[in-house]
């Protein structure tokens, strides 16, 4: 069994969810023509050898100040909880998400760019 690109899958999904940001999975050079952001990356995850695929996604919010990124980040973890699951986007289905940790500011080399970052277990299959 193959499980689905869950990279793919949530930039498909969060950029319909979210037309006003960017959502990538690589950091682009030039940070500040692409506000607001989105970066998702998976970082580590497990699956249960009969079906599910359990992959832990960070999620990294860029904006031109910390309120519209914490703002973002938010709105961001509310869509994944309580609207992705069974939501049947393109590339697989997600029937759980669980927050590992929550939205928080962390530091990024451009000071004129604000970035929070949460990370997500989400349970996938195709």
């Amino acid at each position: 069994m193959s499980f689905p690109d869950i990279e793919a899958l949530l930039v498909g999904w969060l950029q319909g969810q979210f037309p006003a940001a960017r959502v990538v999975t690589e950091t682009p050079a030039d940070l500040t023509g692409n506000l607001p952001l989105v970066k998702v990356r998976r970082t580590s995850g497990d699956d249960d050898n009969v079906r599910l695929d359990r992959p832990v996604v960070d999620l990294d919010v860029f904006d031109t100040d910390a309120q519209a990124a914490s703002a973002l980040s938010a709105q961001i973890r509310d869509a994944l909880l309580y609207t992705l699951p069974y939501a049947m986007p393109v590339g697989g289905t997600v029937t759980g998400v669980y927050t590992v940790v929550g939205p928080r500011w962390l530091p990024y080399d451009d000071t004129s760019v604000r970035r929070y970052q949460a990370s997500y277990r989400l349970f996938a299959h195709t």
